[in-house]
């Protein structure tokens, strides 16, 4: 007897994210909130993969420290398009950390309210929250 299949439309995959299993290659594509207003072309997305439940565990531990919250942050954060700087209007290029994710000096050059708002969206759709 195989697997069932299901066959989920992206509302209810939204829904369900982070109440059910996910692969280890899973990501998803995030653009915070604040940006649904500006035409589409020019609204960041970031790439996220989420959570497993150790490193959930080990996000818990962080507390105030400000230094391991922003590399949990940037070790999820696989890849981004349209994050634009101002006043250049040049699109900020995303570079990987050889440990993994974004490298940690360009994260920090995001404004704290997008951080929050990526936090926010990583601990849902890891099960977190």
């Amino acid at each position: 007897m195989g697997n069932k299949r299901f066959r989920l439309d992206e509302e209810t995959k939204k829904k369900m994210m982070g109440l059910v299993p996910i692969t280890s290659d899973f990501t998803v594509d995030f653009t915070p909130e604040v940006f649904k207003d500006f035409p589409v072309e020019i609204q960041p997305v970031f790439t996220l993969k989420p959570w497993n439940n150790k490193e959930i565990k080990e996000v818990a531990k962080v507390g105030e420290d400000d230094t391991k919250a922003m590399l949990a942050i940037a070790k999820q954060i696989v890849g981004w398009k349209n994050v634009i700087v101002l006043p250049t209007e040049d699109e900020l290029v995303y570079e990987p950390d050889p440990k993994g994710g974004v490298k940690v000096e360009l994260l920090e050059r995001i404004p704290t309210k997008v951080s929050v708002a990526i936090l926010t969206e990583l601990g849902r759709i890891s099960g977190a929250n």
